[in-house]
């Protein structure tokens, strides 16, 4: 039996659940794979504060849409990992060799040290690390996990 491939998602992924951006029919393809126990989604706890803060400034929804928004995503009960220490070290090593926010490196380092792959939508981030392990959500398929 074929194990079920892990992915670290980061928020510019997630955030597409919910609002309809670019790439959203292919952020919701992740979102389903997940539920259908195809991948496991992997993040740092830093998510939910990010989607939810990235939600609160689309002029389209409204308070409730957001606080009912971050609560789907409790009750999915995704993988969300706590900073330790060594995340630390490696999040502000990668946001200082790539010149990228503490936040965007916080994934790319749990990333590295699970041995996994990032998927992104920011396009800014892919192009700063451009490294096989980091995939662009354009090119999501479970082949490129």
């Amino acid at each position: 039996m074929e194990r079920v491939k892990k992915v670290v998602v980061d928020a510019s992924v997630v955030a597409r659940w919910f609002v309809k951006e670019e790439d959203y029919e292919k952020a919701l393809e992740v979102r389903r794979d997940y539920e259908r126990g195809l991948i496991d989604i992997i993040a740092p706890q830093l998510l939910i504060y990010e989607v939810t803060n990235a939600l609160r400034y689309c002029p389209e929804l409204e308070m409730k849409d957001i606080v009912d928004s971050a609560i789907s995503l409790i009750h999915m009960q995704l993988d969300l990992r706590t900073m330790d220490e060594e995340l630390v070290k490696r999040t502000v090593d990668a946001a200082y060799t790539y010149k990228a926010s503490v936040y965007d490196s916080c994934y790319y380092a749990l990333a590295k040290i699970l041995k996994i792959k990032l998927l992104t939508a920011d396009r800014k981030l892919y192009e700063k690390v451009h490294e096989p392990d980091v995939v662009l959500l354009t090119k999501y398929d479970q082949s490129a996990i």
